[in-house]
């Protein structure tokens, strides 16, 4: 953004953080871990709307599953936050 010189408030970009949480609790609830997420792959469009992008490393879970592992690494998945 900045070097298109484009400036964003911080109410924008809480709106942004906002969207990516909606985008995430979204794969979520449907069983899928997006597992690379990062600057480069959160995408804006049409007046900072927010997509995600790269499903490369995407995962589903499984049903009755209580760990998940993928590239040699466990992730236990009954976590409290």
């Amino acid at each position: 953004m900045k070097e298109y010189g484009t400036m964003i408030t911080p109410q924008k970009a809480f709106e942004m953080i906002g969207q990516i949480a909606s985008s995430l609790y979204q794969l979520h609830s449907n069983g899928i871990l997006h597992l690379d997420l990062k600057p480069e792959n959160v995408l804006l469009v049409n007046g900072f709307k927010v997509k995600l992008s790269d499903f490369g490393l995407a995962r589903q879970l499984q049903v009755g599953r209580e760990y998940i592992t993928a590239h040699g690494g466990t992730l236990k998945l009954n976590f409290k936050s």
